[in-house]
């Protein structure tokens, strides 16, 4: 098809940020790339973006375009989700309170697989204890946390024999 542009899946540590990004401002073309990454943090929501990607997943209906300069490949469109991917690669890119938050989010997401495997099963059970211990209960909050909705939590719960709290 003519005029169309073919997307290609390309490893996050091959893209560069463009810093001549107009949200970076004039001085923009001297800074290194770690310094777009603090600026992206600091001041333009990019671990609002690393939150969003690493609780709901990459939107692929939202793709990074890239030009290719000096043969590399410059992200002309959506520099705050490859600083958001970048620092969720590397927690201690963006520095102060980032680079903690980052850390968080990537325990929170972080999984072990035991050497003698997992229980799938088991490991829902987990998820929906815990996110109903965070919400004191309520189902409503617990089902949005783990991103199902409330029929579906109360459908699992039973599922799983767990029972709500009682009115103490």
């Amino acid at each position: 098809m003519e005029g169309s542009w073919p997307t290609q899946l390309k490893a996050v540590a091959s893209l560069h940020l463009d810093p001549r990004n107009p949200r970076l401002g004039r001085e923009s073309s001297k800074r290194a790339p770690r310094e777009i990454v603090q600026h992206l943090f600091d001041h333009d929501k990019a671990f609002e973006v690393a939150e969003s990607i690493a609780t709901r997943g990459y939107f692929p209906n939202e793709p990074l375009l890239a030009d290719k300069e000096d043969d590399r490949l410059v992200v002309v469109e959506g520099n705050r989700r490859l600083a958001a991917l970048k620092a969720l690669r590397e927690p201690g890119l963006p520095d102060g309170r980032p680079m903690r938050q980052m850390e968080v989010l990537r325990r929170r997401m972080h999984v072990e697989l035991p050497e003698g495997g997992l229980s799938l099963t088991g490991l829902e059970r987990v998820l929906i204890e815990r996110a109903l211990a965070r919400t004191d209960g309520n189902q409503t909050r617990a089902a949005k946390l783990l991103g199902i909705t409330r029929q579906t939590l109360i459908y699992r719960m039973e599922r799983h024999g767990l029972r709500p709290r009682q009115a103490e």
